[in-house]
């Protein structure tokens, strides 16, 4: 076997420029007839690699960026790939009426086709004199006199949670998954006391694994959609793929903006022949987790791989990335592309022409999908603009957030009009807040702890928060001795662009703390997350500064690991689960986010059956986790008041899984808010005037 691998790559160094264009070609071709072939496995497998690599991959070539570093090559390719099917799709999207189902598999394919092999064209003609094969296989992996092992073993994390959540889906079986969670701080431990012994390359497999291992964790439990946002986001999805053509006025509303839950979910239906919640729950999952890569990419070109493999965890490790972000998808997704654009933003193999041209089709790509991750990246985008008129060295032009800001306005504005008006309202509710700020409490308990940690019930929940504080800590202290140490050692080759941003993170950070309107419409944890692309290396920069100004005698990376551990512990929930506190939606099928999150077959088919037979003005009442109703039954607005108010109003009331096992009523989004989770017998009355119609022993469906 070694030896034919030897020979495979022996003649993969006599390939020239057309060679590769040729090898190219049949790669589209094979796709296709694998698709048309509808072959089992082959067809997804074959069909995500060519279409989620290879056309970045093209548009790279035709840039002529073909000579920069294998991971940031593989990074940007997916970037850019993602990017390709979204503004293809819309494309393709505009030819209706002409083709009148533009986003199904004939147009797809042959249009993808076409402007596929024009790119791979455009790269040969562009490359083919100074054409070198090393230049398209750059990786290294040096693995003379390094351990093996450590490379090769985080791929079997992956598979340990595809297996632990068949066995929890199936059997209500934890024990791979728990297994999964105590291995992942021992190995990164073991990498850490060897570092000196493991090649360079584990660093990002290690990192790739362990992301890709925690999201399918959350993301492959039930067989459905879960979530918040993801309900809606997959109703949308689905108002599309109705009739195979994205239209705006079929459900006017600002998820459908966002190409990233409206077109390319579709796309990957189509092309892969996988049903949609495949899409959200694994597709989606796998794009997000190279997310942590783009970080310790630009960590390391400034700290070096330690400092940059620990930022990515940190980044990682953070309850919003393993349970908040799967459930929205469209942010998933905005906030990859956003990490991609400054691995593209601070990076110097680039030249100046095809920076630009790939920061515009950064800006561009999260505009459509995401709005306010757009207006997160306008912010620090001004934020160099004004430091760049501060200090003098600093290479930003005012173009980029200009045409940013005119990007927002046209497409949430003109072309979808779908988001102007609530940004309008945002920022009205925010000024409101600011003129009463002598006379209302700014910082709320729980708008802290949200930041910081849940709110502290138990004291396990008061060590989360300790936590969580001691890594703010960190992060604090570690930016302010970067700043200290970029005024007064000259020698430090860091950009002041990438200081700035740090700073203004920070600012954004704080902000989000005295202005709970801000915290309540966007979410703090959410933002907190998508900082930590310029934060996560202050966490350990702090954390080594501590170290020193303690004159801690042992290792000073160790007060860092032992703290990410014990961060991994509380934000996976695994400590819970240990201490016999039922908490995760991922290890139990009891305790109070199972009843928030989880959504059983019996729902689905109630939701289901409501949807078909329900009256079209009539309304549709239930607890306010009822989260089947709007992705499975499509109903769009379910009035969640119902038994808060405590009075009856005709229309039906919807009963699921939770509602009649447990015999519990949740009046409020927060399933820890004791005094709003009441007995489902205290509303005996509700139902006297209404009669049941449907029941299949778990959810029930009454109407008057």
């Amino acid at each position: 076997m070694l030896n034919l691998m030897v020979k495979v790559f022996s003649k993969c160094k006599k390939l020239n420029a057309k060679h590769v264009l040729v090898i190219t070609c049949l790669v589209i071709l094979l796709s296709d007839l694998l698709i048309i072939l509808n072959l089992p496995f082959l067809r997804q497998a074959f069909g995500f690699f060519c279409f989620t690599i290879l056309p970045g991959w093209l548009i790279l070539n035709v840039l002529k960026i073909n000579k920069i570093a294998f991971l940031k090559k593989f990074v940007l390719s997916v970037g850019l790939s993602v990017t390709f099917l979204m503004f293809a799709g819309l494309l393709i999207n505009s030819f209706y009426p002409v083709v009148f189902k533009p986003l199904s598999l004939i147009p797809l394919l042959v249009s993808f086709n076409i402007i596929l092999l024009i790119f791979a064209f455009i790269a040969y003609k562009r490359n083919k004199n100074n054409f070198n094969i090393k230049d398209v296989f750059n990786f290294k992996l040096d693995l003379k006199g390094k351990l093996i092992s450590p490379l090769v073993f985080p791929i079997l994390f992956p598979f340990m949670a595809i297996f632990g959540n068949y066995l929890m889906n199936t059997q209500e079986n934890n024990i791979i998954l728990l297994i999964m969670l105590l291995l992942i701080p021992i190995y990164v431990v073991a990498v850490v006391l060897f570092k000196n012994r493991i090649s360079d390359a584990t660093y990002p497999v290690a990192i790739w694994m362990i992301s890709l291992s925690l999201l399918l964790m959350y993301g492959l439990r039930s067989n459905y959609v879960m979530g918040f946002d993801i309900q809606r986001e997959y109703y949308t999805f689905k108002q599309t793929l109705k009739s195979l053509h994205w239209d705006i006025a079929n459900y006017h509303h600002p998820y459908n903006a966002c190409l990233s839950v409206s077109i390319l979910p579709i796309i990957y239906v189509t092309l892969l022949d996988i049903q949609g919640v495949y899409v959200f729950k694994i597709i989606y999952n796998i794009i997000f987790s190279i997310t942590p890569i783009c970080v310790y990419i630009i960590s390391k070109k400034y700290f070096g791989k330690t400092v940059a493999f620990l930022s990515a965890l940190f980044f990682i490790y953070q309850y919003s990335y393993i349970y908040v972000l799967p459930t929205i998808t469209r942010q998933e997704i905005a906030l990859f592309l956003f990490a991609v654009s400054f691995v593209i933003f601070f990076d110097n193999e680039i030249n100046y022409i095809a920076k630009n041209i790939l920061i515009l089709i950064s800006i561009f790509s999260i505009t459509v999908s995401h709005y306010t991750t757009s207006y997160i990246y306008l912010i620090l985008f001004t934020s160099l603009i004004i430091g760049n008129r501060l200090i003098k060295d600093m290479k930003v032009h005012i173009e980029q957030p200009l045409i940013f800001a005119i990007t927002l306005f046209l497409w949430y504005g003109q072309l979808t009009d779908t988001h102007i008006y609530n940004l309008i309202s945002f920022i009205e509710g925010t000024l409101l807040n600011l003129i009463k700020f002598g006379s209302i409490d700014l910082a709320p308990k729980h708008q802290i702890q949200l930041v910081f940690g849940k709110g502290a019930i138990n004291i396990l929940d008061k060590i989360n928060v300790a936590i969580h504080d001691l890594t703010f800590l960190f992060i604090f202290v570690g930016a302010l001795n970067l700043v200290f140490k970029i005024r007064y050692r000259k020698n430090l080759k860091i950009k002041k662009e990438y200081i700035l941003l740090i700073l203004v993170s920070l600012i954004i950070l704080v902000t989000m703390l005295v202005l709970p309107y801000l915290s309540i419409r966007y979410g703090p944890l959410r933002l907190y997350q998508q900082l930590l692309v310029f934060l996560a290396p202050c966490f350990v920069l702090g954390g080594l500064a501590i170290s020193q100004m303690a004159k801690l005698r042992f290792r000073l990376v160790i007060p860092i690991v032992v703290l990410l551990v014990a961060q991994f512990c509380f934000a996976t929930l695994v400590i819970y689960q240990v201490l016999g506190i039922p908490q995760s939606v991922v290890l139990n099928n009891n305790g109070y986010m199972y009843d928030m999150l989880y959504i059983h077959d019996q729902d689905v088919y109630s939701a289901k059956w409501l949807n078909k037979y329900k009256t079209v003005r009539s309304e549709v009442f239930c607890d306010y986790h009822a989260h089947a109703l709007i992705s499975y039954g499509e109903v769009t607005n379910p009035h969640y008041w119902f038994f808060k108010n405590n009075e009856t109003k005709q229309g039906y009331l919807y009963l699921r899984y939770a509602n009649i096992i447990n015999k519990t009523i949740y009046n409020t989004f927060n399933c820890r808010d004791i005094k709003n989770i009441k007995s489902l017998l205290m509303y005996f009355d509700l139902f006297k005037c209404k009669n049941k119609i449907y029941t299949n022993g778990y959810s029930i469906i009454y109407y008057d």
